[in-house]
């Protein structure tokens, strides 16, 4: 019997807690009120915390996204340096010059170096 009173004075408890938290009655209780600058405080430091989360996220989002262009223009700079390397070739240009037709033969002999002789020294 003791027992079914215990339950009966919880859940009336609960109720009006309940009642009381839903009525605003808690919010102009003497103690809470005093509490008042704690609890904004607390509620803006929360709102911060929130903020720099959302932010900080959005960060790591667009350094992902530029990390990715890095690797994709990294991937294509090889392959533009491997194609004009390909390009570059004596052999290619040579067939290149071959193919559009025009008259340029190449050289049998290596470059050399000519040396003028200044006019000055010769009188």
């Amino acid at each position: 019997m003791r027992k079914k009173k215990d339950k009966q004075k919880r859940s009336v408890g609960f109720s009006n807690v309940f009642k009381s938290i839903i009525g605003g009655r808690v919010l102009r209780d003497p103690r809470i009120e005093r509490h008042y600058p704690f609890i904004f405080f607390i509620g803006f430091l929360a709102i911060l915390l929130i903020s720099n989360r959302y932010k900080s996220e959005r960060i790591m989002r667009q350094i992902d996204e530029c990390q990715d262009s890095v690797k994709d223009l990294r991937s294509e700079s090889i392959s533009i340096a491997a194609e004009l390397m390909d390009i570059s070739r004596p052999s290619e240009i040579a067939y290149k010059v071959q193919q559009s037709g025009i008259n340029l033969i190449e050289s049998d002999r290596p470059p050399g170096v000519i040396i003028l002789e200044d006019e000055d020294k010769k009188h």
